[in-house]
């Protein structure tokens, strides 16, 4: 009897050991299980932390591409204007640069060509390629000097000249033109004037790119591909990266 009451002892001890062991094991998986929810947790945190930190940075560096393009642009653009207005300078010009819009001169000028031109003080000559433009009439007329009257010196005359060609100013030199690949003088071009004098003049031809000028004519028939090409370089130059 004392030997089954041992026995029954040992087997209690035994199960009471194991059970206390299975109880501290799970009261240790579930703390650990705790500990690694919490750290969980702080790492999520931290992660998205960095992630809105990297989302500031990028923000922070498109904007100041954006604006480093738009000071680009702008360079660009105020490039072009300065070398405008320098040529302008150069030239004595108010249009330093124009298109030839019209086949009136061909076929030594063709439609598409692109004239520098100079206003320098000299007088003009017969043969010379000159732009004027008349009051009233918004573009301009690229033809050839067909016909010059001289008047230095005599007042008579070049009152005579002004009262011609409705000038502000008593003039030294009366002008026709006419277009190379026309019949008649431009007399029916002048407004009433039978001649031109110096202050309609814009320039004198001393220089020519042929066909330089298409893509001026092209937007100037269609102004609609003026607005998207103007809209799409500016995009480009905007937000495409070198």
């Amino acid at each position: 009897k004392r030997v089954r009451e041992r026995k029954r002892d040992r087997r209690e001890a035994r199960w009471t050991c194991a059970s206390s062991d299975c109880a501290w094991r799970e009261a240790s998986k579930f703390v650990w299980g705790a500990r690694c929810l919490e750290a969980g947790a702080l790492d999520m945190e931290a992660i998205k932390h960095q992630w809105h930190d990297f989302v500031r940075g990028v923000k922070k560096l498109a904007s100041l591409h954006f604006v480093a393009q738009v000071c680009s642009l702008l360079m660009v653009l105020s490039g072009a204007l300065i070398f405008y207005k320098f040529m302008m300078l150069v030239s004595n010009s108010e249009s330093p640069i124009v298109v030839v819009l019209s086949g009136s001169m061909e076929p030594g000028i063709h439609r598409g060509d692109v004239i520098v031109l100079s206003n320098s003080p000299e007088p003009y000559r017969v043969g010379e390629v000159v732009v004027y433009r008349i009051p009233g009439r918004d573009i301009p007329i690229v033809h050839r000097i067909h016909r010059v009257l001289d008047f230095a010196g005599d007042r008579s005359a070049m009152r005579t000249a002004q009262a011609w060609s409705k000038s502000e100013s008593l003039p030294e030199q009366l002008l026709m033109t006419k277009g190379d690949n026309n019949f008649m003088d431009d007399v029916s071009l002048y407004e009433g004037r039978k001649f031109i004098s110096r202050e309609y003049i814009v320039g004198r031809a001393i220089f020519m790119i042929p066909y330089g000028g298409w893509l001026t004519i092209v937007l100037n028939d269609y102004p609609a591909l003026k607005v998207v090409l103007i809209g799409g370089l500016s995009l480009v130059a905007l937000f495409v990266s070198d």
